[in-house]
């Protein structure tokens, strides 16, 4: 009985581990192009955007992220995340940090960064928060 409680509470703090990141990130500062990763349900949706407009010779707006939004899964390892895109193309690995009650998606270069100065960079994708009610 000791060992199946034990199991079941692993398994519960895993699953709650892997809901605690869900969300939708964006720059923690104002941003006039920048990335947006959504993490739900062990999928992601990685999203570019730019207020910047280019139109081509014939007046037609052009594409400036042909490649996104990028789509794949995700598997959580302690405070990795580890991003498999579809259809094969590389895995993209970032990092969870909690920082003054926000949680924090951050590159390895961020994560340099951070440790190098002891501060996290001021656009650093940052989980959206929902005002309390």
């Amino acid at each position: 009985m000791a060992i199946r409680l034990m199991i079941i509470t692993a398994l519960a703090a895993l699953l709650t581990g892997c809901l605690a990141i869900e969300g939708t990130y964006y720059p923690g500062c104002v941003a006039y192009a920048g990335d947006k990763v959504q993490l739900s349900d062990g999928d992601f949706v990685w999203d570019k955007y730019t207020d910047q407009v280019i139109v081509d010779d014939d007046g037609n707006v052009v594409d400036q992220f042909p490649d996104y939004p990028k789509r794949g899964t995700y598997t959580i390892k302690g405070r990795e995340v580890r991003m498999d895109f579809a259809g094969g193309q590389a895995v993209e690995t970032m990092h969870v940090q909690q920082h003054e009650g926000n949680l924090l998606l951050m590159t390895d270069a961020e994560v340099a960064g951070w440790q190098k100065s002891g501060r996290f960079g001021d656009c650093v994708l940052t989980r959206e928060t929902k005002p309390a009610n």
